[in-house]
C-alpha cells in the first residue's frame, strides 16, 4: 500500500495557530508504547532526512520516516475538539483498535 497524508482544514488551522511567521517542517510518526501498541508523535521543528516522505500542504512542511509510512498506508491528519480531549488524532485505515483514551493505537 502506498503512503499518502491528507490534512484536515481543522488541523491546519491548529497548526497555523501554534507556529510562528516561519513554518518549520513538522514530523509524523509512530512510536511504540502507549497501551495498545503504537502512540502517534508529532514533531515540530524537525531536520528533514533524505529517506523521509515530504510533502508541502497549504505552505506547511510534512515529514513522514519510511517506518511510519509503511505502518500507517493512508493517513488522515485530524483535529479533535470534544469533550474529551484536544488533540491531533492519526485517523489511518491500518487501525485495528485503539486504547479507550484513544491515544494509542493497534495496527
Amino acid at each position: 500500500m502506498d503512503f499518502t497524508l491528507t490534512v484536515t482544514p481543522a488541523a491546519l488551522a491548529k497548526i497555523k495557530s501554534l507556529l510562528t511567521d516561519k513554518s518549520p517542517p513538522i514530523r509524523l510518526a509512530l512510536q511504540s508504547g502507549g497501551c495498545a501498541g503504537f502512540s502517534q508523535k508529532i514533531e515540530f521543528g524537525a531536520t528533514p532526512q533524505s529517506s523521509d516522505y515530504s510533502i508541502t500542504i497549504d505552505g506547511i512542511q510534512f515529514l513522514v520516516d519510511p517506518k511510519s509510512q509503511k505502518l500507517l498506508g493512508r493517513l488522515t491528519l485530524e483535529w479533535q475538539d470534544d469533550l474529551l480531549a484536544k488533540q491531533f488524532y492519526f485517523n489511518t485505515d491500518s487501525r485495528k483498535t485503539s486504547c479507550g483514551c484513544g491515544t494509542s493505537f493497534s495496527l
